[in-house]
């Protein structure tokens, strides 16, 4: 049983290391950390997502109308 968790954890640790690509290993904190904190704000904001989508584009709208038309 111990075999198969280290196997597992190897495995993970492995494709951790494939993920990070260019960042040295002291560095990979501060890159999952903002992930982290981005993917949680999302999953927590995903039922007002279509109401700040509409917005945004209303808001946008006006910011490209000319600043005479205010």
């Amino acid at each position: 049983m111990s075999s198969n968790i280290s196997d597992k954890s190897n495995f993970i640790w492995k494709i951790a290391d494939i993920l990070r690509g260019d960042y040295k290993q002291h560095e990979y904190e501060d890159v999952i950390l903002p992930f982290t904190v981005l993917k949680r704000l999302d999953r927590v904001l995903i039922d007002t997502h279509d109401e700040v989508v509409k917005l945004n584009k209303e808001l946008t709208y006006k910011n490209k109308a000319p600043f005479y038309a205010k």
